[in-house]
């Protein structure tokens, strides 16, 4: 099962998510969800962290590592396709996926939870699959598979997807630089001819269908003129004030049907809750009516039923039995007794001792009679049921115990593989630390040696032959002109930060006065709504009042009726 078939499936029977147009919903937010994760890898600088897992960009492509309490959900098993490294972690922001979509940040989670339960459910029975942009994940009731779909970008195709890059490779004010490290060397690259149509040579080359890419720097001979870059510019400034014109127009005619249709829909809920509210009066009152006639009909099928009641036996001779039966055994059981205590008499005053069997045995009257035995059930069938229940009850324990003991090797395979995974982290720091330190020694020996070459040739004096030999006065000039503009440049800097730190300040304080006019609208707007509801409760308490008055004014006629 794919994703369509997989939203269309979790719109039958939604847990997180509402609405009327739950299919198209989970389809935009899988989308920009997927498309941000593509995206991070694509930099290759950090592994991206989400719910039910991460994934960790590699050479080889993405591998996904799944969580422990997603495996446990199945249970299910899984095995990585290959070996991968630490790399710092990201987690995954809603807000970039909320933007993208349209979509609230908690409508998003919610999706997202439901796209996985559903797809976690319907494993159980058949295999599903997710496209992450960097690979499929296949999930079946038993194990976890990913296949991974996605390359690591060069460095050149990296420097292309920067629009910094791009800025650069199109700016008429920097014809040299093309968005790449410039690299001194005597060889220069050639261009192809360019097209006649083409404002300016250096960038014939990208009208080529090879897009090639260039690691030297170019030189042109031709370079603008400044008059030429500040015509260029102008021309820009105003193509981009139009657009930003045509842009805010575009937005307040948006704004205006957006208002539209919200008063519109407005008005068609105002109705609906008002055709509703009286639905449910008359559903009341006529439930109410029901109920009385159902009444009285019930009523007058018990009176008809002790009007026509009939014995056909004589229940009154079974008392009469009974009293003299308990007569004859109260005179029976005095008689006992009198005869128990005259032998006893006799006994004791032949013996002066009481007998034992006086001490030890009870009289008839506290023994049970034959005449009343103790009635005793047929306990068959409920030891039956009981037994039924006890082995229902042991099976359950097994199944828990079993369960339990799946869940904790899936816990321990889990906790090995982090373990390994800690281990390789570790080795794979160690050796990059290692490397480093390497390099860093080099580049120390390398700087050494040069310093001391240099300190060799400095101690070599110079004999010019031609010019104006050094003396001190022209180095203390040079040295002059070299602090005269350093201190000049220094002025130009602190000057140019200056103003930008002012500019910054007038920026910040109108955003704030923006804040706070927005902030005084919204609590006006809620405090008027807040008003409004309460008019709204104050009406629908005055409306449920009438009707329990109505109410207790129709069992009073009832009571009245039936009395």
């Amino acid at each position: 099962m794919q994703e369509m078939e997989l939203f269309k499936e979790a719109k039958k029977n939604p847990k997180y998510v509402t609405g009327e147009d739950i299919v198209r919903m989970l389809f935009k937010v899988w989308s920009a969800y997927t498309k941000f994760i593509r995206g991070l890898l694509q930099s290759g600088k950090s592994a991206v962290t989400i719910e039910f897992g991460k994934f960790i960009p590699t050479a080889q492509g993405a591998c996904f590592i799944p969580s422990s309490s997603f495996l446990a959900l199945g249970p299910f098993t899984y095995t990585p396709a290959f070996a991968h490294t630490q790399a710092s972690e990201q987690y995954l922001s809603y807000s970039s996926v909320s933007m993208a979509s349209g979509y609230s940040k908690q409508q998003c989670m919610n999706s997202i939870k439901e796209i996985m339960n559903t797809a976690v459910r319907i494993a159980q029975n058949s295999e599903v699959k997710l496209d992450f942009k960097v690979g499929t994940l296949y999930i079946n009731a038993r194990n976890v598979k990913f296949m991974s779909s996605f390359k690591m970008l060069n460095n050149d195709d990296k420097r292309l997807l920067t629009p910094e890059a791009k800025d650069k490779i199109h700016h008429p004010a920097n014809p040299n630089n093309i968005g790449f490290a410039s690299v001194t060397s005597k060889r220069v690259r050639t261009v192809p001819p360019a097209p006649e149509n083409i404002p300016w040579p250096y960038l014939s080359a990208f009208y080529d269908d090879s897009a090639k890419k260039f690691s030297k720097k170019i030189n042109v001979e031709e370079a603008l003129s400044p008059m030429q870059l500040l015509e260029e510019h102008k021309r820009q400034i105003k193509e981009k004030t139009k657009k930003k014109e045509l842009s805010n127009i575009e937005e307040l005619h948006d704004g205006r049907l957006l208002a539209k249709v919200a008063n519109s829909e407005l008005r068609n809920e105002r109705e609906q809750r008002n055709n509703h509210h009286k639905q449910i009066q008359n559903t009341f009152v006529s439930g109410i009516k029901d109920q009385l006639i159902e009444h009285k009909h019930v009523s007058e099928k018990s009176r008809k039923e002790k009007m026509d009641e009939k014995y056909d036996f004589f229940p009154f001779t079974y008392g009469s039995k009974l009293e003299e039966f308990q007569s004859q055994l109260k005179a029976q059981r005095k008689d006992e007794m009198l005869d128990k205590l005259t032998a006893d008499k006799q006994n004791f005053t032949k013996n002066y001792n009481l007998p034992e069997s006086y001490l030890t045995t009870f009289p008839l009257f506290m023994k049970q009679d034959k005449a009343y035995p103790s009635r005793r059930l047929e306990n068959t069938h409920i030891k039956a049921v009981m037994g039924q229940a006890l082995n229902r009850y042991e099976q359950e324990l097994q199944t828990v115990k079993q369960s339990k003991n799946q869940q904790e090797k899936v816990e321990d395979q889990q906790k090995e593989m982090d373990q390994l995974y800690e281990d390789q982290n570790k080795e794979s720091h160690i050796k990059a630390v290692k490397e480093h330190q390497y390099h860093l020694l080099q580049q120390i020996e390398e700087n050494k040696r040069k310093r001391d070459q240099e300190k060799m040739l400095k101690a070599i004096p110079l004999k010019t032959h031609m010019g104006p030999e050094e003396s001190p006065e022209r180095v203390l000039q040079e040295k002059s002109k070299i602090i005269a503009g350093k201190e000049q440049m220094k002025k130009d800097l602190v000057q140019q930060m200056t103003e930008k730190h002012i500019e910054l300040v007038d920026k910040k304080t109108r955003e704030m006065k923006k804040e706070e006019e927005n902030a005084l609208a919204m609590v006006r707007g809620w405090e008027e709504g807040e008003i409004k509801m309460d008019i709204k409760n104050k009406a629908m308490k005055n409306l449920n009042r009438e009707a329990w008055l109505r109410q207790m004014e129709i069992h009073k006629l009832e009571k009245k009726v039936n009395s």
